[in-house]
């Protein structure tokens, strides 16, 4: 990953294309980067099967986990990671499977792919389980789009451009014992190597080796701490340490922070609607010297869930909050028999037959289907006081009893929404749909969001007739004589008119594009035709055009027109192409 790195810097160097932060961020890396060619996650408990296959069938039902990473915010070209993954497991067998779909940016460079998620679990008693699992995807490293090159005939930066793919393999084992559990995985199993274009060898993609190894505390019935710890080993790199502690309170709420050394600390926070929906956010306070030029990064986890939760006893308890998952037993000994207690000394102040220790209402008789308190809904809205969040005010179950509040009336209730006071649509979160141009199609339908153009046309400019006309002419009469740059005089009237077009219609852009024909060398004809864009792009410029209006391209002989065979094709080919581009 080192030499993709300095591959980076080959090409930005070299070309002088790089912002000063996108050379920095580079140069800042290559300590690191070998440790960084695998997503890297603050909130890795939420997302275990994304670097440990074997965790795949550890839950019931379907569920999506969305991740979105902002790396060292405020720094130029920082990484930015997105991941989107699905597990589940088959109800009849014990196998899970699942698969994840990521994008991974830094400076110039773009990982992204996916790969294909196996396990197997096998269970060895009550909460005691192993696990093994297996991945294998694709993933390709390649310059990220929009990427300006000057000088294509640099094989490494062609090369580059076209990207490069490579398998990806990894393996992981899984043990879980009563609360505690450890895991150990290896992406990239097999090291595969990385090659660029013509077979040109860049580099060996690490093995990683990850051990995570963590246990859920239970100091009360509605608090639980979550020590975890893991370590990352990659060959030719120090071993990195993760150490977190989340709280989490009433299996709705949770807090927690984060060391990883010599790189950074964190704070995390995340919220969970039932079982259907949880959300979590951590930000890191970056320690190395990257915290004299960032302000540290940002993290946002949801996780959608599906289906029945798992019930391997089928007693109606889930096996996530049943203390005897393979024996049933009623809620009010928390899954287990009835006999587990039989030979203890059980408190029971109330008397109703549910102990003390298990008993919501230790003082107050009630029933064994609602813990231990007696039926009673003051608000009268289906869910019992000692559950209802808000008693005395009649609500939802969704909202733990409490009304459902919808402030702006746009059908987004305000806990889900983050404009409450403004109407907005589900895809935007509640907010407003955003239009960029301000031409009254939203960004989300509109084909040219950053053109104005009428809704009528999608959004897009609707270019007439006569415009259409100028830029015909300026092109039809744009000629070059053989091996030359300057533009005929003959065709600067024409440019002319096509200058004070784009001066009028200052948000539209024109793409240049030089050709040549093909006498002379490969090398040559490539610069002759960026020298040709470049005098029509300066023709342009010098006439009021601004510079961000114009896009230049070029292709030397690679793309005729006419036969390079006779003169009239060649004096075909020797020219700029002219276009309009909406974006």
């Amino acid at each position: 990953m080192k030499k993709i790195y300095a591959l980076t810097l080959h090409i930005l160097a070299q070309h002088h294309l790089c912002t000063w932060g996108a050379c920095l961020l580079c140069s800042l890396t290559l300590g690191t980067a070998s440790a960084q060619q695998y997503p890297l996650f603050t909130n890795y408990l939420l997302n275990q099967y994304g670097y440990n296959p074997a965790t795949t069938g550890l839950v019931g039902g379907m569920q999506v986990n969305l991740y979105y990473r902002k790396q060292w915010t405020g720094f130029p070209d920082a990484p930015v990671t997105r991941l989107a993954a699905f597990r589940t497991r088959l109800r009849q067998v014990p196998f899970g499977f699942g698969g994840y779909f990521f994008n991974d940016e830094a400076g110039a460079l773009r990982r992204s792919g996916g790969s294909a998620l196996l396990s197997y679990t096998q269970r060895l008693g009550e909460k005691s389980a192993i696990s093994a699992g297996f991945a294998g995807g694709m993933h390709q490293y390649r310059l990220v789009d929009g990427f300006s090159i000057r000088d294509l005939d640099d094989p490494v930066v062609y090369n580059a451009r076209l990207g490069a793919w490579s398998p990806d393999f990894n393996a992981g084992i899984h043990v879980q014992a009563g609360d505690f559990y450890v895991g150990f995985s290896i992406p990239q199993l097999f090291s595969p190597r990385l090659r660029l274009g013509d077979g040109e060898r860049l580099s060996r993609l690490q093995a990683h080796y990850y051990l995570v190894t963590g246990y859920d505390w239970m100091l009360h019935e509605d608090f639980r701490l979550e020590p975890s710890f893991m370590l990352k080993m990659v060959e030719g790199t120090p071993l990195q340490v993760e150490a977190a502690l989340r709280g989490i309170f009433l299996n709705r709420f949770w807090v927690g922070g984060l060391y990883r050394s010599e790189d950074a600390m964190a704070v995390m926070a995340g919220f969970a609607a039932g079982r259907l929906f949880e959300a979590a956010y951590s930000y890191d306070f970056t320690t190395s010297g990257l915290r004299h030029v960032s302000s540290g990064s940002h993290e946002l986890s949801l996780i959608f869930r599906w289906g029945d939760p798992a019930d391997t006893d089928k007693d109606g308890i889930a096996d996530k909050h049943d203390r005897c998952p393979d024996r049933p037993g009623p809620q009010r000994n928390n899954g287990c028999p009835e006999d587990i207690f039989a030979e203890k000394s059980v408190s029971d102040r109330d008397g109703d037959g549910i102990p003390d220790h298990l008993d919501l209402c230790p003082d107050l008789a009630g029933l064994a289907d609602q813990q231990g308190c007696p039926t009673q809904d003051r608000d009268g809205d289906g869910i019992p006081d000692h559950q209802d969040d808000c008693p005395g005010i009649p609500g939802v179950a969704i909202n733990n009893g409490c009304p459902v509040n919808d402030r702006d009336g746009d059908g987004i209730i305000d806990m889900f929404d983050q404009c409450p006071d403004v109407p907005g649509t589900f895809v935007n979160r509640g907010c407003p749909e955003t239009d960029t141009d301000k031409d009254g199609t939203p960004d989300s339908s509109d084909k040219c969001p950053n053109t104005f153009g009428p809704p009528s046309n999608q959004g897009c400019p609707v270019v007439t007739p006569e415009e259409n006309r100028i830029l015909e002419l300026a092109m039809r009469n744009l000629y070059f004589e053989t091996a030359q740059v300057e533009i005929w005089k003959q065709s600067w009237p024409y440019l002319e008119k096509l200058a004070e077009l784009m001066k009028k219609r200052s948000d539209w852009r024109l793409r240049i594009i030089g050709h040549t024909d093909n006498r002379g060398s490969e090398k040559a004809n490539f610069q002759l035709s960026k020298d040709r864009a470049e005098a029509v792009l300066y023709f342009l410029f010098d006439r009021g055009v601004r510079r961000e209006q114009l896009i230049m391209e070029y292709y030397g002989h690679t793309r005729p027109f006419a036969d390079n065979s006779t003169e009239a094709g060649r004096q075909l080919n020797r020219r700029v192409e002219l276009e309009f581009v909406f974006d």
